[in-house]
């Protein structure tokens, strides 16, 4: 599964500049896991009862 975050860049015309929104924040920083799959883990441990 791939998740595009796309943030489009704005462009100020008196000053020429770009501009472009802040990305969505991250559960783990510098992290590949997503909110779901973090939710998912979790459950899976304390629920569940799985190991790891």
């Amino acid at each position: 599964m791939v998740i595009r975050h796309i943030c489009p860049k704005l462009a100020c015309r008196p000053c020429s500049t770009l501009e472009s929104p802040a990305m969505p924040a991250q559960v783990i920083d510098k992290g590949l896991p997503t909110a779901h799959r973090a939710a998912q883990v979790l459950t899976a441990k304390h629920v569940d009862r799985l190991p790891r």
